[in-house]
């Protein structure tokens, strides 16, 4: 039986999953294709079952500096937020993964100010925030957003770099629990989200990802990781295939 919670969650996202599908072509040069995800794999994980007791979903970063309006990072992704609906749909994955019994892993990064934990030479995205002092431990731009601020049940693994594996308990903690199918959303689908889905998969979990719950520094980043990366690590879905997989 179906609580009226994960009824509700499944239409909102199934509303904001259609915004997706009709989303206009990306006008960037050299772009082989466009799709947020592959309808075929979709399709794929649909007619497949996943065990809630045996899946992780990872939410990477959903911080202010990412997610909120004067976020240090905001502006620079806010294009590929408003494009996909990335947090309404997030939110409601969320309430769908609690409500079916999944392993709800909150994944946020803290930096010390002026100090990357990914390299002394940062470069891209990590040169911005460090030279911003962004996501800094203990201030306003390193918490976790209020739609998404973990409770009673989930697990928390802050992370000091990109992949949430490397810094982190995160496998043997997974491997305690059973877990077998690992879905990683968030910031960035070309940073955080990539990095954990590599190392996820060469630690041989079955890996998923949901590209209207991702975002990057642009809406040309973004496609490319999903079109031409993470079809060799990761299977591609959008949120209602990944319900009905798990239930729904």
């Amino acid at each position: 039986m179906i609580s009226s919670s994960v009824a509700a969650s499944a239409v909102l996202l199934s509303l904001l999953c259609s915004q997706v599908l009709s989303f206009a072509p990306v006008p960037f040069p050299g772009a082989r294709s466009t799709k947020l995800f592959s309808e075929v794999e979709a399709e794929a994980v649909e007619e497949a079952h996943l065990d809630p007791a045996e899946t992780a979903v990872l939410f990477c970063k959903y911080q202010n500096d990412f997610a909120t309006e004067g976020g240090l990072i905001y502006e620079t992704v806010k294009e590929v937020i408003d494009a996909t609906n990335m947090l309404e749909n997030s939110r409601a994955f969320l309430d769908f993964a609690r409500d079916v019994g999944c392993t709800v892993i909150h994944c946020p990064i803290s930096l010390e100010p002026g100090v990357s934990g990914v390299t002394d030479k940062p470069f891209g995205v990590v040169d911005r925030i460090k030279a911003a002092d962004a996501l800094t431990f203990g201030e306003w731009g390193c918490e976790i957003i209020p739609s998404m601020v973990p409770v009673e049940g989930d697990l928390i693994f802050p992370k000091f770099g990109m992949c949430a594996f490397s810094s982190t308990d995160l496998d043997n903690e997974l491997r305690g629990r059973g877990i077998k199918n690992v879905i990683v959303i968030g910031f960035l689908t070309n940073g955080s989200v990539e990095s954990t889905v590599r190392s996820a998969y060469e630690r041989c979990y079955d890996v998923f990802v949901l590209p209207e719950c991702c975002a990057a520094c642009s809406m040309e980043e973004h496609v490319f990781s999903i079109n031409q990366n993470f079809g060799m690590f990761a299977t591609l879905a959008n949120g209602i295939a990944m319900m009905k997989a798990l239930g729904a």
